[in-house]
């Protein structure tokens, strides 16, 4: 599971990426490239392990216009654990996620 207090950050051999090419955002590590949509990137720009999980949804909800806080929760934690999943995330200090 996923606390609310959790502070997610990129694990170190993952790098956030802009394609001027392809005009999108890739989460890439040496087995993957990951392109993110509009939301998956505002939750991965946060994953700094400076922000908590309630912390990220907040910011998602705030600068989102309509988007209510139990319907977010539910995606940026969904993401969250697919990110978790393909050992993209990592909490402090240094742990993966625990998918739930």
């Amino acid at each position: 599971m996923i606390a609310y207090s959790s502070k997610p950050r990129l694990a170190p051999d993952v790098r956030l990426r802009f394609d001027l090419a392809g005009n999108r955002l890739l989460l890439l590590d040496a087995r993957s490239t990951l392109e993110l949509d509009a939301m998956g990137a505002d939750v991965v720009r946060l994953c700094t392990g400076r922000h908590t999980v309630r912390a990220i949804i907040g910011a998602i909800t705030g600068t989102q216009r309509g988007r209510k806080w139990e319907g977010t929760a539910e995606e940026v934690i969904g993401r969250l654990r697919r990110l978790a999943d393909a050992a993209l995330v990592l909490t402090s200090p240094g742990r993966r996620l625990v998918p739930g």
